[in-house]
C-alpha cells in the first residue's frame, strides 16, 4: 500500500496568497491553540521574514511580530533559518505541510508557533 502523495500549492506565491486573504475560517496551530489573523503584516519582499509586522490573536492574547510561509515545515531547516539572526523576530511560522509532525519551530532554542494553513 503507497501513501498518498503530498498535495503543494505550486508556489510559496500561493501560498503567501491564502496568508495575505486570510478570510474568517478557524484556524488552530499545531499545538491545538486557537489562532486569529488580525492582520497578515507586509510582504517583506527581501531577505528575512515573508511579511512583517503580522498581528495575531493566539488563545486569547495579541501578539506582534513577522511570519515566514514554507510549503514544508522542514524548509526551515533546509533554509538555514534556525541560525539566521534575521528571523529572531518571527512569531509564526505558516507552511502548506508539517511534514516534520512538530507542534513549533525553533530559533536558537525558542519554539516559534507553527500553523498550518488550509
Amino acid at each position: 500500500m503507497s501513501a498518498e502523495p503530498l498535495a503543494l500549492p505550486a508556489s510559496e506565491l500561493q501560498l503567501s496568497t491564502a496568508w495575505s486573504n486570510p478570510g474568517h475560517r478557524p484556524l488552530r496551530l499545531e499545538s491545538g491553540a486557537p489562532v486569529r489573523i488580525v492582520f497578515p503584516g507586509v510582504p517583506a519582499g527581501g531577505r528575512g521574514p515573508d511579511f512583517q509586522g503580522a498581528i495575531l490573536e493566539v488563545d486569547g492574547d495579541l501578539i506582534r511580530g513577522d511570519v515566514e510561509l514554507h510549503l514544508l515545515a522542514s524548509g526551515w531547516f533546509a533554509h538555514g533559518h534556525h541560525r539566521d539572526p534575521a528571523y529572531r523576530s518571527v512569531v509564526l511560522h505558516a507552511v502548506a505541510v508539517n511534514d516534520s509532525g512538530a507542534h513549533h519551530t525553533l530559533h536558537h532554542g525558542r519554539q516559534i508557533p507553527l500553523l498550518v494553513l488550509p
